[in-house]
């Protein structure tokens, strides 16, 4: 919670207060000005004591401010005019709500808490014209306790527009310190929809601009917020100097419910490197600050930390009663995600003790929340904008590089006319060899983008999309709902995976292979006795951390499935194949089809289908970012092994994430 400075707030109403009582000129104006002024020095120290209450004995806090509100509108109805002294109660009114907002946030009364904060927004438009200093302080203030609240509602894109547009306001008003906020909980926002990289480049401004403006508290929160990060990042002992910095902070200054959550999070550092007694302890230490200030969320966050190191122990029994009470905090919160996670320990603690009937239904209830909170009008409304705006951020600069690259021949023949003098031949020579250099790394990078644009517009195949939704839209009218309900599931996370790979170079293996199987799932609807498939896996590493170019392998699936089986034939084959072996991946896709004649296959580089043609392209990228080998190869089946078909042959670099490669998240 950000508090008023108590201070600052005082000598500025008086300021403002005083000046506006000695301009009156008679006794009986003097006399009224003197009792309004009075009136709202009362409610001044009204806001201060609630704001003093707030972190430790919250509902005393809003026993205050609600005494605050009551008294403002006595103090407006009693007025019959409206001056800029009577504009001062809203002003009350307008922070005492956005204090009411806070503290329910905080004891995870989030819908109550919207409702207040939305008030608050409205009360304080009603001295924007008298105030307004006052008024571009307490707006930005209050978009900014908006958007934590929508950020815990789960309404992710809400909240950044919602601080999109509290930053364009602190900007204009030069307000440095309300900019370094939303800096932080944007980074927040990103380390909540899993991009961490992003968060950290948030993080690492607004700790920066704390520090420049000596914000202690600051300092403390960012600090807070960089340590989680590197926290989830695995980086613990980069993590632990941050939470130490926000420890000592909050310790000096009485924050006892910024204490507890502190408490906690070096309790999860300590059980990640292996010291589950100091764990433990840190954990214990967090329940006795956080019950103090009757914060609900930060207890169920804590209890879901002692079940997750019970089961590291394999104590199933404690695992159970923690996670129980994780789920009694989290329901009393309506906080989805800490349900979600007392549901994942439940399971596990279940199935530790052979109850797997109650693991089974606890997974099931696990499953249910997640889909919610991980469905597509949210990660994907995210997604699909920002795909966008990277589709048009290469449009612009592909054009931006063919104009800069004509520019400079342009130039360069310019000067060869114009160097006669032999003199200055050799001048002129490394001129152009500077210029011919920088323009061929232009064209590299232009190429690149083409590629990049090509391929995610060949993903996004009209045909198959308009195939697949006819599909669905039959077995609609076929009226076998759960067929077609299965359907948009597994059309929607294929979709998914398109526009997520779209932003990275590469996937985990595991991503890719699962991919494949959605997309073959979709085709089979289409064509259901056709072929079968079988894909096997030959390596030694675990298929999470090898990385493969997304999509890699689905336009070969396809050509085998429409280009390979003639459609009356059932008995059709599709085998697909993961190999690791000298350094290298070794993928195959072999079918029965129709095959490839010699003369096919002389002739494939004459008549490269587009898919091909990509895939080279996006092989060659892969060669030169990695200095590595790959290839793309067609053959026809060994003799007595198969009588026709074709096999493609994909021979990658293997990669691996704990390399620091890009991985999509």
């Amino acid at each position: 919670m950000v508090k008023l400075n108590k201070h600052t707030s005082a000598v500025i109403v008086m300021v403002i207060l005083l000046a506006m009582l000695f301009v009156s000129c008679n006794n009986e104006d003097f006399t009224n000005q003197k009792n309004k002024l009075t009136d709202s020095l009362t409610l001044v120290q009204l806001i201060e004591k609630a704001d003093s209450l707030a972190d430790i004995l919250p509902d005393s806090a809003i026993t205050h401010y609600k005494k605050a509100i009551a008294t403002s509108y006595e103090l407006i109805a009693k007025h019959d005019n409206v001056d800029s002294t009577t504009t001062w109660q809203y002003r009350t009114i307008s922070l005492a709500k956005r204090g009411i907002a806070v503290v329910y946030t905080n004891k995870g009364k989030l819908n109550e808490a919207l409702i207040e904060i939305e008030e608050a927004l409205y009360f304080v438009e009603n001295y924007k014209e008298v105030h307004p200093i006052q008024y571009f302080q307490d707006y930005v203030a209050i978009t900014n306790s908006k958007g934590v609240i929508q950020k815990k509602l789960g309404l992710f894109n809400d909240a950044l527009k919602t601080y999109q547009n509290a930053v364009g306001v602190a900007l204009n008003n030069n307000d440095s310190t309300s900019n370094a906020i939303f800096y932080t909980n944007t980074g927040n926002i990103y380390q909540e929809i899993g991009e961490p990289n992003k968060a950290l480049e948030y993080i690492e401004k607004a700790l920066a601009l704390h520090k420049e403006l000596k914000n202690e508290r600051g300092v403390a929160i960012s600090s807070l917020t960089l340590a989680n990060i590197l926290n989830g990042e695995g980086r613990f002992m980069e993590a632990k100097p941050y939470y130490e910095t926000a420890l000592k902070f909050c310790i000096e200054n009485g924050y006892t419910g910024n204490i507890g959550l502190i408490q906690s999070n070096l309790g999860v550092l300590e059980k990640r490197i292996g010291n589950y007694h100091n764990a433990k302890n840190y954990f214990s230490k967090a329940i006795q600050n956080l019950t103090t200030v009757d914060n609900k969320q930060g207890l169920s966050l804590v209890y879901g930390n002692l079940a997750d190191l019970a089961v590291s122990q394999e104590n199933w029994n404690e695992a159970i009663r923690y996670a129980k009470l994780q789920l009694e905090k989290a329901k009393q919160t309506n906080a989805l995600v800490n349900q979600r996670y007392a549901y994942k320990h439940l399971s596990k603690a279940y199935a530790g003790i052979q109850k797997f009937d109650k693991a089974y239904q606890n997974h099931l209830l696990y499953s249910a929340i997640n889909d919610s909170i991980m469905g597509i009008e949210k990660r994907n409304e995210i997604s699909r904008l920002e795909a966008v705006y990277q589709d048009e951020r290469k449009t612009e600069e592909i054009s931006y590089l063919a104009n800069l690259s004509s520019v400079l021949e342009k130039k360069n023949r310019t000067k060869s006319f114009l160097l006669l003098s032999i003199s200055l031949l050799l001048l002129s020579t490394i001129l152009v060899t500077g210029l011919w250099v920088y323009n061929a790394k232009l064209k590299a990078k232009q190429q690149r983008l083409i590629l990049e644009h090509r391929l995610l517009r060949s993903q996004m195949n009209p045909h198959f999309l308009f195939n697949s939704l006819s599909a669905i839209q039959n077995m609609v009218i076929r009226a076998d709902k759960m067929v077609a309900a299965g359907l948009v599931a597994n059309f929607a996370k294929f979709i998914r995976f398109i526009l997520d790979s779209s932003r990275c170079n590469l996937v985990p293996l595991e991503k890719e292979i699962e991919a494949i199987n959605l997309f073959i799932d979709l085709q089979k609807v289409r064509f259901p006795k056709l072929f079968t498939h079988k894909i096997t896996l030959n390596i030694e590493d675990d298929p999470d951390d090898i990385l493969v170019p997304p999509l890699i392998v689905q336009p070969f699936v396809e050509n085998s499935i429409i280009h390979g089986f003639e459609k009356n034939r059932i008995d059709g084959e599709i085998e697909i194949s993961f190999t690791q072996s000298e350094g290298y991946l070794f993928c195959r896709i072999v079918d029965n089809g129709v095959g490839m004649d010699n003369q096919k296959i002389k002739k494939e580089g004459m008549h490269k289908s587009v898919a091909t043609q990509i895939t080279r392209d996006r092989l060659n990228v892969l060669c030169k970012q990695f200095k590595c080998k790959a290839s793309l190869e067609y053959s026809k089946p060994e003799i007595g092994i198969k009588t026709q078909g074709t096999i493609v042959t994909l021979k990658l670099p293997l990669l691996f994430a704990d390399d620091g490669n890009e991985k999509m998240l």
